[in-house]
């Protein structure tokens, strides 16, 4: 992803899933949380929070992503336990792999998310 304007906000505005009310509280949310929470957000070690989960557990990751770091996403997925975890990388990716490889999103929550298991994953 070369830019948040072509990788996240051209791709909502396209995404044919999303209404039009929906793409504009899309950008709306965005604002009002990073202005809120951001602060929080940047001091908050989840490594040290989250141990378990009693629930699914899925990463979806772009290998490219230089806002949410693959392998340091790895290191975190590796150190919850839950019932089933899934672990994806999506090669092709960056920050928006359900908008950068939307085929491949899609099998994994047919094949892996909708049915409780992880054939899919890394």
């Amino acid at each position: 992803m070369r830019s948040v304007i072509t990788g996240v906000f051209l791709a909502v505005w396209r995404c044919r899933a999303y209404t039009l009310s929906e793409k504009i509280n899309i950008g709306r949310g965005m604002s009002y949380s990073r202005r809120l929470y951001w602060d929080d957000f940047i001091k908050t070690d989840l490594t040290i929070q989250i141990d378990e989960l009693d629930l699914p557990l899925y990463f979806f990751t772009g290998l490219h992503d230089y806002t949410a770091n693959h392998e340091h996403a790895r290191d975190f997925f590796e150190l919850i336990k839950a019932p089933v975890k899934g672990f994806y990388t999506f090669r092709e990716s960056a920050h928006s792999p359900l908008f950068e490889e939307p085929q491949r999103a899609r099998l994994i929550l047919k094949q892996d998310v909708l049915t409780g298991r992880n054939s899919l994953g890394d």
